[in-house]
């Protein structure tokens, strides 16, 4: 995918610049290099370097010192509204919800909310989202800081202050309305493992065998083969009890609400050793909010880190033992993915190969690790 805009969609963003009274050149368009390895695309709408002061004091004065993302969602099969919904829970945790009424929503300011959550804005015809070329567009504040991918060490007062946002995002995804029903992402995860469990090895290391050349500098074939047979051996040797303890979990409703569903640490901005931005929320729906939780604290901590006991004291919301058997649920599902993606689909990934690398490698350590906890099939342990 190139990295330049489209020239008409280039012209849309000068609109925007226009309709709000600002000059086109005292901007320049900057796309954002390795923003993560989904479909989206972004660039950074900055004030130009050569702006004069006076200009500056305007953009300072509308809070857009630090510019805008404009966000290319990617062709997939979701719909405009269902985008639209997203973008409203989006909007609900910047501004702060305070209550339903009939016709519409009415928000009251959360200054800690709006500094973190990036403000949904609205192109020229009053929409939040914008059509072209078969994909979403949007625009929202720009978040300073880096992922928390790059913070080396997580301190005690960053990691309770990433709970108490966790906390504020989960308040209003409930004041947007729960929904007391089975809950989706288990469902989903029933349906990965049986998919994965009917699959037989033999065919995904026939693949390997047609291992393309262009792939070879993402991951060397011996490590593939290796990391493979490992994910392999954990489906083979655990398996069914997942699929038992799935099973059993699925007999139960829970409360679901919005939430993001995609709190990795590259959308995790530090700014200072504090938060500044949870950026992308593209993934958002209405779920159980264990999966947040897991998301998060897989993000932050090693399976092995004694503060991931302190983190179910801090936020009470699901028992440790529940987030130990889901983390390793996850991250093996993840990593059986990106082989899939890897190996037998169409996905691109040039210029992403040494980041793909890494995250398969990271994920083959993880789950080793946190397998290392839990007996052979034929032992016992409260995971299942």
């Amino acid at each position: 995918m190139s990295s330049k805009m489209p020239p008409a969609m280039r012209a849309r963003v000068d609109h925007w610049l226009e309709h709000h009274g600002w000059s086109t050149k005292d901007w320049e368009v900057q796309p954002v290099l390795g923003a993560g390895l989904s479909i989206a695309q972004v660039w950074r709408l900055a004030p130009a370097r050569n702006a004069t002061p006076s200009d500056s004091d305007i953009l300072r004065e509308k809070n857009a010192e630090h510019g805008y993302a404009i966000r290319n969602w990617g062709r997939s099969t979701r719909d405009r509204r269902s985008i639209q919904q997203v973008l409203f829970f989006q909007k609900a945790a910047h501004l702060g919800l305070k209550d339903r009424i009939s016709n519409g929503l009415s928000f009251v300011g959360d200054s800690r909310n709006a500094a973190i959550v990036p403000d949904v804005l609205a192109w020229p015809d009053q929409n939040w989202c914008l059509e072209y070329a078969a994909s979403i567009w949007t625009i929202e504040d720009w978040r300073p800081g880096v992922p928390l991918a790059s913070v080396a060490t997580i301190s005690d007062s960053l990691l309770q202050e990433a709970f108490d946002v966790l906390k504020r995002l989960h308040a209003t995804g409930r004041q947007l309305g729960i929904k007391h029903t089975i809950a989706p992402g288990l469902l989903e995860r029933l349906e990965r493992m049986n998919h994965w469990s009917s699959i037989v090895p033999g065919w995904w290391h026939q693949r390997i065998e047609q291992f393309d050349e262009k792939l070879s500098p993402m991951i060397e074939r011996e490590r593939l083969n290796t990391i493979m047979d490992r994910a392999f051996e954990h489906l083979r040797n655990r398996g069914a009890a997942i699929t038992a303890r799935l099973q059993k979990m699925l007999d139960g409703k829970v409360d679901c609400h919005w939430i993001v569903r995609d709190l990795w640490r590259e959308n995790i901005l530090i700014d200072h050793q504090r938060i500044s931005g949870i950026v992308d929320f593209g993934a958002s729906r209405i779920d159980w909010p264990a999966f947040d939780i897991v998301r998060w604290i897989s993000s932050w901590l090693a399976p092995d880190d004694p503060r991931v006991s302190e983190c179910f004291r801090a936020y009470p919301v699901l028992a440790e033992d529940d987030y130990r058997f889901l983390d390793y649920l996850g991250t093996l599902l993840s990593l059986l993915q990106w082989l899939e993606w890897l190996l037998s689909s169409q996905m691109s990934f040039v210029g992403q190969e040494a980041r793909v690398r890494s995250r398969m490698i990271e994920l083959d350590q993880r789950l080793s690790r946190i397998g290392e906890r839990i007996p052979s099939a034929n032992g016992h342990h409260a995971f299942w």
